[in-house]
């Protein structure tokens, strides 16, 4: 279960990532 958790932190953060990125051209650009 512990594992699960870290699988769903690990998405959260990449969608927060995203929502960053799309927020900022720029660094839409550097990727």
């Amino acid at each position: 279960q512990a594992l699960a958790g870290k699988v769903e932190e690990k998405e959260t953060a990449l969608r927060q990532l995203k929502e960053a990125n799309s927020m900022t051209p720029g660094c839409m650009q550097a990727s």
